[in-house]
Parts: structure tokens; sequence; C-alpha cells
């Protein structure tokens, strides 16, 4: 809809003047003011529904969550077993260190672990048939369990020279190889999960307010064969700094989804009958007083007119001379276009649309 709007003109004159000061000082105006006794004042026509095209956006496949992978103990790395693009699973060998010294070490803890075991065992008998002192029989309990503590670490530390797969998905990068020392907890490959995806994209300023989260989208792509629905999981709060726009980030796929790969690029349709449909008027119309905005909306009584404040909630600046707000206004209502700084409510004004906005 096409806003038809018309310009707020003070006239210069002792009598608008004198009715302006009263109005400061508290002096309200009389129920018998006429046509001439009242500031000439031009209003805003229509208050409109600013949403009148479809919002449609490129949107990105992206990865829910970027593993950075490493290793938990410090070595030499002896197999990368992937390369980057490569699709693997979850708790599929990605690489590995050289194990020489763990395994050793695995080898001799687990043949301690058996002869304190058979000495355990032949001990408890004895005691069992008081040939041996209870102290001697807790003494080979306690070298029982560290026996087997000192294994269970030593199959920790095999276990830590071997890096899986923590999801399913694609191998984004390799950052190191064969040969290489590398420290505990240092990356060695990236991992994207593809088993729960995201779908990116960014909206200028004058669009963003026609994006709800929990607004359905529609992302479609012939070339991949994608058509389903999800939701808007978020919205930045901020533009980005460098290219002034709004991230938002959709999620919840329908089962039927494709396999899609990260790096994709969809086309995103934004349904706005679950979006809120703003209202549009002149950036000029809102007074912001302490913290809130408002403007004066016209009350049609006769010839004459009668400010009433309406406060709003405003949503963001489409341009430099619209605004969107969120809620406060009605279609087909008329506002003060400007100079609503200077005015009090319960004014009576009148229109003067010679010179149109």
């Amino acid at each position: 809809m096409k806003l038809e709007v018309s310009r707020i003109r003070f006239l210069a004159g002792a009598v608008g003047v004198l009715i302006l000061l009263s109005s400061f000082l508290g002096c309200k105006p009389q129920a018998t003011a006429t046509l001439r006794d009242a500031p000439p004042m031009v209003i805003a026509a229509t208050v409109s529904n600013a949403a009148s095209t479809a919002l449609v956006l490129p949107a990105l496949v992206a990865p829910a969550t970027r593993f950075r992978l490493g290793f938990r103990a410090s070595g030499v790395l002896s197999r990368v077993a992937k390369d980057a693009g490569a699709q693997v699973k979850r708790g599929e060998l990605l690489a590995e260190l050289d194990s020489t010294s763990a395994a050793s070490q695995l080898r001799a803890a687990k043949a301690q672990q058996q002869a304190a075991g058979r000495n355990a065992q032949r001990i408890f008998l004895l005691a069992s048939q008081g040939a041996l002192p209870r102290t001697t029989e807790e003494q080979a309990q306690v070298e029982l369990e560290a026996a087997n503590s000192g294994l269970a670490i030593a199959v920790d530390a095999i276990n830590a020279n071997r890096l899986v797969a923590p999801a399913s998905g694609v191998l984004f990068q390799r950052l190191a190889h064969e040969g290489e020392a590398v420290l505990a907890g240092q990356p060695i490959v990236i991992l994207d999960d593809t088993e729960n995806l995201i779908f990116v994209t960014s909206t200028s300023a004058g669009d963003v307010a026609r994006v709800r989260i929990g607004q359905r989208v529609h992302l479609s792509s012939e070339l991949y064969a994608a058509n389903f629905d999800t939701r808007v999981e978020s919205v930045a709060a901020a533009p980005d700094q460098a290219t002034g726009m709004y991230d938002v980030k959709l999620r919840g796929a329908e089962a039927s989804v494709p396999k899609l790969r990260p790096g994709l690029v969809l086309t995103a349709h934004f349904d706005e009958a679950s979006g809120a449909r703003e209202t549009s008027i002149p950036a000029s119309a809102v007074v912001r007083r302490g913290e809130n905005d408002f403007v004066y909306v016209i009350a049609d009584d006769g010839k004459l007119f009668r400010l009433n404040e309406r406060r709003v909630v405003v949503d963001t600046l489409g341009d430099r001379d619209q605004i969107y707000v969120r809620s406060g206004l009605n279609p087909d209502e008329r506002v003060v276009a400007e100079g609503g700084r200077f005015l009090t409510n319960g004014l009576i004004v009148r229109v003067d649309e010679t010179r149109p906005l």
C-alpha cells in the first residue's frame, strides 16, 4: 500500500504562537474552539503495512558445530587417516600418535595386574583357612587395586593416542602431517558436523523487522533437489560491522531434507503470514521523551482534529525517511508527521495540505 502523506507546518502568526504558548503553560483549549482558532498542522495520512513484497534471501548450508579436534596427549603424529573433504562416521578413526612407548607400558601393566591377581587369589585362600593374618590379606587387596588402576591408566594412554570422530560429518581441514610432533590439545583436523545442519542468511536493516524468531522459512533448490521448511532460530541483535547486515540462523528442517553438504546455497522464502507485518510511518513522526517513543494520532472531530498521544514500539529504520512500528498503531489511522515535540496531548489542530510530503 502506498502511503498518502502530507507534512505538518506551523504558520507564522500571532494567533498560532499564542495558542501554542498557552498549551505549554497548561491552558486547555476551550470546547468552543473554532477552525480559525486552531493552529494549522499538516498530518500524515494512512498508516500502512510496509511489507508488500515477499522476502527472499540466499541461505548458506552450514554445520551446526565445527569441531577443532586434537589429541589428549603429546607425541609424534604417525598417521592421519582422512584428508580434507572426506566423509566420516561417528567413532571413525581420524588420526593417531606413535604408540610404541604407550604399548610397552600397557604390556607391563597387564603383566603386573595378572601377577597381582594371582597373588591375591592365593593369599585370600590361605587367609580363609586361617594360615595368614588379616593384614596380609588386606595388603594383597591393596596391591590388586593398584595393579587394576595401573592397567586402566595404560589403556587410557593408548586411547589418548587415537583421535576419533565425535559425530558424522565432513573433514573440513587437515592441520598436521605424519612425523610432526604435536602438543596435547593442538588441533589436528577440523570436522564439520553434518548430523545437525543449520542455514545461515543475512538481511538489511530495512528488512530485519520482517524476520521473527519462530517464523517459517521455505528452503528450495532445483540444483540440489531441496524443498523443505525450517524456522528462524535467531536474529542478530546488531549488524555485522563489516557488511552492515543482520545475520539470521535457520534450523529445524523436516525429516525429508535431502543430504546436503556445508557450503551449498539455497533460496530462502520467508513466510510473511507467520511473521508480523510492520506498519510504516514517516521517521519524523516519532517523538522520544524519556525512554518512550510515541506519536500524535489525529482524532477526527468534524473540521477540527484533536491530538491523542499513542505510545508505539519502534522496530527499525527502513531508510532515512521511513520507520517501521511493531505495535501501537492501526491501519487507516493518521499521525502528525512533523513537529510533534512542540505539541501537547489534547490540542486541537487543523489540516494544511498545501505542501505535500
